[in-house]
């Protein structure tokens, strides 16, 4: 799981760069959980791979969430998302996440409103 996210993280601005891209970013919006996702402390940022699905509110909200492990790649390869949950105790229904989209045709699939006006890097 954490190669996956390494490659998110770093290899694939570096691959945009290299094609000429002048967006190495991927778009980060809010996205607002319906369910509660635990956590514990640990003074890290987890990155969380998650299926959206988008509501009425045009904002998307994750269905099911990939949990870590090199055992649960299938849950990963239908994610179309990833989480940025800050060290806490998990996230309530309702509060809102920053999340990055992983792929063109969800990013493209409405008008989103990026997190700070603008594509964040957080």
């Amino acid at each position: 799981m954490s190669l996956l996210v390494g490659f998110q993280q770093f290899v694939h601005p570096e691959l945009h760069l290299l094609a000429g891209h002048r967006v190495l970013l991927r778009l980060t919006v809010n996205m607002v959980p319906d369910r509660l996702l635990p956590r514990r402390r640990d003074c890290k940022l987890h990155l969380v791979y998650a299926e959206t699905r988008f509501r009425k509110d045009g904002r998307p909200h994750p269905g099911r969430v990939a949990g870590q492990g090199s055992h649960r790649l299938s849950t990963v390869i239908e994610s179309n998302m990833m989480a940025l949950v800050s060290d806490s105790h998990g996230l309530d229904i309702g509060q809102v996440v920053p999340a990055m989209f992983l792929d063109a045709e969800t990013a493209n699939a409405g008008d989103w409103i990026p997190v700070n006006g603008e594509l964040a890097d957080s």
